[in-house]
């Protein structure tokens, strides 16, 4: 008996300890997921390479020399738009000036620009505005319940996060935006996405779930949200759920993978 149950821990350590390594693993090693859409709009024959990250949390934990990792991966994907759809910053953002992180975030290269919204976890900062401020220092355009004509062609929205209790209605965000042309719409969290579908968004990129970071918080991400992770269309309109770049907590991925979002965007 005592054989057996020397062996039957070794076992359960050994177990342990390989989804532990697998999982860390899977943090450190970000993967790129692909995606090729087209809106059914007025077609002006062009395409734009967009790449999306979500979750960064860069603090203690996710330190500057993660975030230059991030960087490279980021602009080895040759980037049209970067769109970061929020929780840049974990829970404040000295951490972030203390080790001049705006160094780093200002060496992404994208011909169109960096673009983010607010996640729950920019609403922790130092106060409501820090993490914003930040970004928009370190070269990252921040769209607050705001909607951008971009080169003429393509509408980018970027809302605040439902943190916010005071944020303004999709519907009076795009009150003055020009429907025939793309929209692309930044919402932090999936919540209510047929608000997207009928206000004629033809892509929406979020993020918050991480896809449930481990097992069996993927099981329930799958059960709260429409959309916990992944590609979805509803009508006209595609959405995009990230497991985000980064996470909060523990530096593990157990039934979830970190990754970098490209979309080819054809319009």
């Amino acid at each position: 008996m005592g054989a057996f149950r020397y062996w039957s821990m070794l076992a359960s350590l050994l177990l342990i300890g390989s989804v532990m390594a697998v999982g860390h693993y899977k943090f450190n090693h970000p993967e790129i997921a692909k995606l090729d859409i087209s809106t059914e709009k007025v077609k002006l024959n062009k395409e734009i390479k967009i790449v999306a990250v979500s979750d960064i949390h860069l603090g203690i934990s996710i330190d500057k020399r993660q975030l230059k990792k991030y960087v490279k991966l980021i602009n080895s994907q040759n980037p049209d738009i970067v769109l970061i759809a929020g929780d840049i910053s974990d829970r404040g953002v000295k951490p972030l000036i203390d080790q001049n992180m705006k160094e780093e975030l200002q060496m992404i290269v994208a011909p169109l620009g960096v673009f983010a919204i607010m996640g729950n976890h920019d609403f922790y900062a130092e106060n409501l505005h820090a993490s914003a401020d930040f970004m928009n220092e370190s070269g990252i355009h921040v769209l607050r319940d705001t909607a951008l004509l971009v080169k003429n062609d393509f509408y980018l929205v970027g809302r605040d996060d439902r943190t916010n209790k005071h944020r303004k209605p999709l519907q009076e965000i795009m009150k003055d935006i020009d429907r025939s042309k793309p929209i692309i719409l930044l919402d932090h969290q999936p919540y209510h996405l047929n608000e997207a579908q009928e206000n004629d968004v033809d892509l929406q990129i979020s993020g918050h779930t991480h896809n449930g970071q481990f097992f069996p918080g993927s099981w329930f991400v799958k059960r709260i949200h429409e959309v916990g992770y992944g590609y979805a269309k509803k009508g006209k309109t595609h959405y995009y759920v990230s497991s985000g770049l980064g996470l909060w907590g523990p530096q593990y991925r157990i039934g979830s993978q970190s990754e970098v979002v490209v979309i080819h965007l054809k319009y």
